[in-house]
């Protein structure tokens, strides 16, 4: 979104003498919530999208989240060249509700800018990254 975004700044007449800055981490979190919440069926142009092969895990185990990291890990690697995983951890302790899990990161040309991703799966299907 940030192409777009520059062009709404420009043309908005509040935004006049103001200098456009591309918030490059919430664009990141933006683009891994949309790959994340890609229903596999829908998109021919990301074949390995989606969590279906992660159904025959117990809902429970900690085999079904490290799963989920490993996919989501995968994801970014091929999709988000912009950010480098270093480290994913996960929060369980109110599944079958919810599921946590935290992405330390770092931007691919700095690795002194690091962030955290967390990813909230906390419905059947959809995720909040924050």
């Amino acid at each position: 979104m940030g192409f777009i975004d520059k062009i709404v700044h420009k043309l908005d007449d509040q935004y006049n003498g103001i200098e456009y800055r591309n918030d490059k981490i919430t664009e990141i979190k933006k683009n891994i919530e949309a790959l994340l919440n890609t229903n596999p069926d829908d998109c021919m142009s990301i074949t390995n999208s989606g969590f279906n092969n992660e159904n025959n895990h117990s809902i429970e185990s900690s085999e079904l989240c490290n799963a989920i990291i490993s996919k989501i890990e995968n994801l970014i690697y091929e999709y988000e060249k912009r950010v480098i995983v270093t480290s994913a951890s996960y929060d369980n302790s109110n599944m079958p509700w919810k599921l946590s899990i935290d992405l330390q990161c770092h931007l691919l040309n700095d690795k002194f800018n690091e962030f955290h991703i967390i990813i909230d799966f906390s419905n059947n299907r959809y995720c909040e990254v924050i």
